[in-house]
């Protein structure tokens, strides 16, 4: 799927067959595991362990000069970086196959509460239309326009995306919330812990 995305630096070899990591303009590296789900890509490698813990190819290959492998601080996880801002999280090193550890207590958001949920759900309950949010509750904190992707799961194109979408922060303490106007017409209602300001 992330081969097809120009914006990705995994690129498909189809006389080889086989998938590289593109580092920087002068390491490749060839893929034996699957980034993201952790399964085999080539016949010859074998089976490893799914056991989270540190290895050492990505720690290295995130210390060369213009890396497109990096590892976040904040997150401490590893994130591949691509071309206009795209950025992926590593699940999986692509070269032993080793289960990456996620950081799952990020103390950068707020855990929501669920008595604000509960009363922002009433609030937008009847909220149909993206002209509707606006007029109830004003300007968003943030917008964003239009949006088109195309993803390829199990190798069909889907696309993906939205018209517009809304981002309100002011509504509430502990929760953003996210009106998503998508590519069909019809309206999505999200509620996302708040990032704690800094």
């Amino acid at each position: 799927m992330f081969s097809t995305d120009p914006r990705i630096p995994i690129k498909f070899n189809e006389k080889s067959g086989e998938y590289s990591l593109t580092v920087n303009a002068d390491i490749g590296v060839m893929m034996v595991y699957c980034a993201f789900c952790g399964n085999k890509m080539t016949d010859g490698s074998k089976s490893v362990s799914r056991r989270e813990g540190s290895c050492e190819h990505l720690a290295e290959l995130s210390l060369e000069p213009e890396s497109s492998v990096r590892f976040r601080t904040e997150e401490r996880e590893y994130w591949l970086y691509g071309r206009n801002s795209r950025m992926v999280r590593l699940f999986y090193c692509p070269v032993c196959g080793r289960r990456l550890p996620l950081h799952k207590n990020d103390s950068r958001f707020y855990k929501k509460s669920e008595a604000e949920v509960a009363e922002l759900v009433k609030r937008f309950r009847n909220i149909t239309t993206i002209d509707l949010a606006l007029e109830q509750f004003g300007p968003a904190d943030v917008q964003h326009g239009r949006t088109v992707d195309y993803i390829y799961p199990k190798g069909r194109r889907t696309r993906i995306g939205h018209k517009r979408a809304l981002f309100y922060d002011h509504l509430a303490e502990t929760v953003t919330v996210v009106v998503i106007e998508k590519l069909d017409g019809g309206l999505d209602v999200k509620f996302y812990p708040k990032e704690k300001s800094r």
